[in-house]
């Protein structure tokens, strides 16, 4: 089932993206940030969802951003995210313009630079 969710502020105020990976969007104005929730059904690693919300909150197309791994070793980044050892782990990095927080939970904080 695909989501249509209107990014509310920041350059992608009033796109609308579809979404496989995320399951809500939410702007937290106190951090000037979005809040970024994975689907929990969803199959697509972390890594997916970075690209996939970083591209909703600028209102840049998944083709046009420069490919993750350019930035971050995505396979690390899903592997340190989903191991039940690293519960509460959280990995900071830039991205498409972006400040990204992703944390083991699924979530992200993203803060446009």
């Amino acid at each position: 089932m695909e989501e249509r969710v209107r990014a509310p502020g920041g350059a992608g105020a009033g796109v609308v993206a579809e979404f496989d990976a995320v399951a809500g969007v939410r702007f937290e104005p106190l951090r000037d940030a979005y809040r970024v929730q994975k689907r929990r059904d969803h199959p697509e690693p972390v890594s997916y969802l970075v690209v996939e919300a970083v591209a909703a909150v600028t209102g840049t197309s998944m083709m046009d951003l420069d490919p993750l791994h350019e930035t971050i070793d995505a396979d690390a980044l899903d592997a340190v995210l989903t191991a039940p050892e690293h519960v509460g782990a959280i990995v900071r990095f830039d991205y498409g313009g972006c400040r990204i927080e992703a944390s083991s939970g699924g979530e992200l904080l993203i803060t446009e630079r």
